[in-house]
């Protein structure tokens, strides 16, 4: 994927448009989707350990957001320009932290804890899809263990999406030939009127 246009890059993170040059993708780019509603998309992303950690016997960790507040009060506007900026064959993509800043955990090949993203509208459904989790807790890991995830740098392995409301989330039928396990379908016209959902601490 070709990059196009940087929409915004920060020490907060970066939104930016991506060409898909094969023909695959047939967006509804440029599409008005307003902030408010890409800031609901972005805090009911939730992510959760598949694998029991010390604090949990069974059944992994409890599922907490993937963006924080402040994260998402960056990124949603500048989502929302995307979107109105970009083509039929491009989609947004969208990062936190800053790639390449110095700190302790730069040996392992990772900078400050970021999250990485693409993100297109189709129909009435926004595809969105994780390409890359890295919390404190695993920047931290990476620095006193530096080779304890060089097979998944996309910190994604043994992790698992969900979103709330869980009614806005539409079934994997709508998954598409360029979806992932780590992509979520949301209903944004029915997420826009839903009543406010009681998100989890990050």
């Amino acid at each position: 994927p070709e990059l196009d246009v940087k929409i915004d890059e920060s020490p907060q993170g970066a939104v930016y448009l991506k060409r898909i040059s094969d023909g695959s993708l047939q967006a509804a780019h440029p599409i008005k989707i307003d902030s408010g509603t890409i800031a609901l998309l972005l805090s009911g992303i939730l992510i959760r350990e598949q694998q029991p950690t010390p604090n949990t016997s069974s059944g992994g960790s409890d599922p907490r957001p993937v963006f924080s507040g402040s994260e998402v009060g960056y990124l949603a506007p500048l989502i929302s320009e995307g979107l109105r900026r970009s083509a039929s064959d491009q989609q947004v993509g969208f990062r936190t932290g800053q790639v390449g800043q110095p700190g302790p955990s730069q040996q392992s090949g990772v900078s400050t804890p970021s999250t990485t993203a693409l993100l297109y509208a189709y129909g009435r459904s926004i595809y969105v899809t994780l390409t890359q989790y890295h919390s404190r807790e695993d920047a931290a890991t990476m620095t006193t263990i530096p080779n304890s995830k060089s097979a998944d740098t996309s910190g994604l392995a043994n992790r698992t999406l969900s979103f709330i409301p869980e009614s806005a989330k539409r079934p994997d039928t709508y998954l598409d030939a360029r979806s992932t396990d780590k992509t979520l379908v949301i209903d944004y016209q029915l997420l826009a009127a839903l009543p406010p959902v009681s998100i989890p601490s990050a």
